[in-house]
């Protein structure tokens, strides 16, 4: 069919669809027009193809020009086939579109197994259009504003402390660490997850530190991608494991213990994280907008769980009620997980074809609070209690860490700068942190910090600081 005649009614179609972003390629097997008969065996023939875009019951397919065929039989990406046709897919039931100036056909898919497969597609697409966009683009907050600014070691003129007095050991969750910093869960993506999660454990055994894993929903409901978490028995030294899920997930789970249960037996973790992500949600074209009873479940957890439950804000940072609630119902460590890194709803606003998400990705691109100041207050509640603090959001440096330990983080959480460390080679993540290590050290020396506990003495407003009439 030439472009010309293609409606422009129906390019209203194109407004339904979701997760446009970087085309996913695919192999199509496809029944050549000449042959009178469906059977695989007969009359069929391979083409390279790509999805561009996707719904929960529709694709957008960019089909090999000039391809005479009648069916799409099977379609396959990373040497994997999904059955997602009950039967094979007519190309005289698409429904051609012109998209990007190009022309390419859409079609609605029907019947319960072949919807669940196109969700495995679709969340096989988000992941690896997040690992993309979080390598190529920036997507930090704009102003990169952390609130640490407002923050100063004051130095030490004259330190009774040699190099090798200095101690960096930390506590966190009951357990002794080498270094005060946890590699943070992220999104792995399918095709480089495994990768991106070993070279990560591998620097985490070196250095002694807990090492967090990406949302464990996909290996949960498909078992086969459960591999891209198996870390566990790649290394002799001990890593500590902090498995991952949505509170959205558990909200919508018949049974949330038992989901919690079986993520934390996946990976054999000794933690459980729970990300908290209201604006990336809300922002999302396919996010969830439930988020009533959110405390009762945590509180379950936190009580039957068969490891420490944490709670996690992922660039938004984490209010004062709010932490005093995750207090009260139990849960033993919190990652306020401030403005000033990532912004996830700026990601969904990138990965989406509808200017009504772009444009609310760009509107709270800098929205939460910077994560000083949800540190800060976050500290003043828990007090002493031995509840564990986590800092993270757009720490990217010794000097930022050592600010936050002095504000009374127990660990310094780093994400993207270890996510792009890890697409480099095995080496790089590891190099990454003994180098944020060295600073670390430095800064310990340079205010008379022999041990990671005497930071907090340093840590002094810039403006009370200098306000010489005080």
């Amino acid at each position: 069919m030439k472009k010309s005649g293609i409606k422009k009614t129906q390019q209203a179609l194109l407004a339904n669809l979701i997760n446009i972003g970087p085309p996913l390629a695919v192999s199509l097997e496809m029944l050549k027009a000449k042959s009178p008969q469906v059977p695989r065996s007969k009359g069929s023939g391979l083409h390279n193809g790509e999805i561009l875009a996707l719904s929960p019951d529709q694709l957008l397919i960019d089909l090999p020009e000039g391809s005479e065929t009648t069916a799409i039989l099977k379609m396959s990406f990373q040497n994997k086939t999904l059955e997602l046709f009950q039967k094979p897919l007519s190309i005289k039931g698409l429904i051609p579109v012109i998209f990007k100036d190009k022309l390419c056909y859409l079609s609605h898919i029907k019947g319960e197994n072949s919807q669940a497969a196109l969700k495995e597609i679709a969340t096989y697409y988000r992941k690896n259009q997040h690992i993309a966009i979080c390598a190529q683009d920036d997507i930090e907050d704009s102003q990169r504003f952390t609130g640490f600014s407002d923050f100063m070691l004051v130095p030490k003129s004259l330190p009774e402390l040699d190099w090798e007095d200095l101690t960096t050991q930390s506590s966190f969750l009951g357990e002794n660490f080498s270094l005060p910093f946890l590699i943070t869960g992220m999104t792995g993506g399918v095709e480089n997850g495994e990768m991106i999660n070993r070279r990560l454990a591998y620097a985490a055994t070196k250095l002694n530190i807990p090492m967090g894993v990406g949302s464990q929903r996909l290996a949960l409901e498909s078992p086969k991608y459960r591999g891209i978490f198996k870390l566990k028995h790649l290394f002799k030294e001990k890593l500590f494991l902090i498995g991952n899920l949505g509170i959205s997930q558990l909200l919508a789970s018949a049974d949330p213990l038992s989901l919690a249960q079986r993520a934390v037996e996946m990976i054999e973790a000794d933690a459980l994280a729970i990300h908290v992500n209201i604006m990336q949600e809300l922002v999302q074209v396919e996010g969830d907008f439930k988020f009533k009873g959110a405390y009762k479940v945590l509180e379950e957890l936190a009580k039957k769980l068969s490891c420490p439950l944490v709670v996690k804000e992922v660039g938004s940072g984490l209010d004062q009620s709010t932490v005093l609630r995750l207090i009260c119902v139990g849960v033993k460590g919190i990652d306020v997980g401030g403005r000033g890194g990532t912004s996830w709803p700026f990601i969904e606003g990138k990965r989406s074809a509808l200017p009504l998400n772009q444009n609310l990705g760009s509107l709270f691109r800098d929205w939460g609070i910077p994560t000083a100041y949800s540190l800060a207050k976050s500290k003043k509640i828990i007090g002493s209690s031995d509840v564990s603090l986590i800092a993270t959001g757009g720490i990217r440096s010794g000097l930022m860490a050592a600010l936050a330990l002095g504000l009374g983080a127990n660990m310094v959480g780093i994400g993207l700068p270890l996510l792009k460390a890890a697409l480099i080679d095995d080496e790089e993540p590891l190099n990454f942190l003994k180098e944020m290590a060295h600073q670390l050290k430095i800064v310990q020396l340079a205010t008379g910090a022999g041990k990671i506990s005497d930071l907090p003495l340093s840590v002094v407003r810039k403006k009370h600081f200098f306000d010489l009439s005080e």
